[in-house]
């Protein structure tokens, strides 16, 4: 033998947003509308579907009205009248004398308050607010999934977005997941080759506070750097310039820093997963440190640098300060055609924080094939769309040579440069590190700090 569970749905109300709700409910349930105005409830059909609908004319603030109505813990309760103290009572009611649990009351005033646990309320003002936020920031979202702390939104990848370009598996989000990408009006089910484009529309599920900064960062065309990577800034041994956090903090989502002890990351004695919970606990989302020498053993490959393992292992980036009265001048070095997007839009950032000038060197290292280097010479003009889309002008200049030796030879005319890390956490003759010459090489030029990008992946 097997029974058909009813469904039912008491609505109260039809002064506000009643009737509209109405035109949304399924015909399967059965449906008892409550409200004091007769020719309101006219209005309604009598049946929804083959389903009769119930109509009491009557003050839904009282139990006995709320006993006509049949209710039990399972109805699913909507409390829609203009009136804020009804609807409290109809709740308080619902609640105390029928043990409802599942109860949507409608907030009219943003003064009023809800008393009651376990209630979804329904401000208009927060609705349209929240809706009109979402639509200025190119999202559109869900939330209370996921036991009250997950959400999901759907945002516009803009050109400016560091991810564009970029697959999934690159991007290695940690605290967030794409779920789904329409392009063109396909729905793509996406994996880790999935490839970020510009004008996607990508749906992604993560906890609220996670989602307010990463997906900023993903869409494109806001001041994020380094709040993509964590909102606090790590200084290690101490070696801090307040006017430079000020700065960011000024410019960002950053909310400060905190001294970090090189011992308590050095790679030697820590693992990859210990330093990385370490970020994370701490929510680090850069490094500053004065430059130091680094041996010609680690230079050479003979040996290891910790500072450059730390960088490896961290995947944050790294600002090697070296007393820069300001940041104005700023240099871009981008080899790797991959590294573009990531490393540009944190140039771009960085420029516009400290409203400054943008310049990239394009530089082509000897003895390369023609196709090699025809892609380098690519990116000048890949990163000058980049840059109107920032509202950028980005000046350009492309030189033949050895990369270390022409980088330090024009950064001298810099405030800071920026560029990416290696792709390997040793130094060879034959292939040469070339961020790990730059960070002993910067010494050389006290006027000029460096930061170094990581740019294998796009933020936490």
């Amino acid at each position: 033998m097997s029974s058909n569970i009813q469904r039912q749905l008491v609505l109260i109300g039809l002064d506000g947003i009643g009737p509209s709700v109405f035109q949304t409910l399924p015909n399967d349930w059965h449906i008892t509308v409550v409200d004091s105005d007769m020719n309101k409830l006219n209005m309604l059909p009598d049946s929804l579907g083959d389903r009769k609908i119930t109509k009491l004319c009557d003050n839904a603030s009282s139990k006995l009205v709320l006993e006509e109505c049949n209710l039990v813990p399972s109805t699913l309760l909507a409390v829609l009248t203009t009136s804020d103290v009804m609807n409290q009572e109809v709740v308080r009611l619902a609640k105390e004398e029928f043990s409802v649990e599942t109860i949507f009351v409608v907030q009219n005033s943003i003064e009023t308050t809800c008393p009651f646990d376990n209630v979804t309320v329904l401000n208009a003002n927060k609705l349209l607010s929240h809706r009109l936020s979402n639509y200025i920031r190119g999202t559109i979202s869900a939330s209370n999934i996921g036991q009250e702390r997950g959400e999901i939104r759907q945002i516009s990848i803009l050109n400016s977005s560091p991810a564009r370009g970029q697959s999934l598996r690159e991007l290695q989000p940690k605290t967030w997941l794409v779920a789904a990408i329409y392009r063109n009006g396909s729905l793509i089910v996406p994996h880790g080759d999935t490839i970020i484009r510009a004008g996607d529309e990508v749906v992604v599920v993560g906890e609220p506070e996670v989602l307010d900064r990463e997906l900023s960062f993903l869409q494109g065309g806001q001041i994020l750097f380094p709040s993509q990577y964590g909102t606090r800034i790590g200084v290690i041994d101490g070696e801090n310039d307040p006017t430079l956090v000020e700065q960011l903090v000024k410019n960002s989502e950053v909310v400060g820093d905190v001294s970090v002890g090189f011992e308590t990351l050095n790679p030697e004695n820590k693992s990859d997963a210990e330093i990385r919970s370490y970020l994370l606990e701490n929510d680090i989302g850069m490094m500053l440190l004065p430059p130091k020498p680094i041996s010609w053993l680690a230079r050479w490959g003979f040996r290891t640098s910790k500072i450059m393992n730390l960088m490896f292992k961290s995947q944050i980036p790294f600002w090697v300060h070296n007393k820069t009265n300001t940041i104005k001048k700023v240099l871009v070095c981008i080899r790797n055609p991959k590294a573009m997007n990531v490393i540009g839009a944190v140039a771009m950032d960085v420029t516009r924080q400290f409203d400054g000038e943008l310049t990239l060197l394009n530089v082509i290292p000897p003895n390369i094939d023609q196709e090699e280097r025809r892609t380098i010479e690519q990116i000048p003009a890949e990163l000058q769309h980049m840059a109107l889309s920032h509202g950028l002008t980005l000046e350009k200049h492309q030189v033949e040579g050895n990369p270390i030796r022409e980088i330090i030879k024009h950064v001298k005319d810099f405030d800071l440069l920026i560029i990416g890390y290696s792709e390997h956490p040793r130094s060879t003759i034959a292939n040469p590190d070339i961020s790990l010459h730059l960070f002993h090489e910067i010494r050389t030029c006290p006027s000029t700090s460096i930061l170094f990008v990581p740019w294998q992946t796009a933020g936490r």
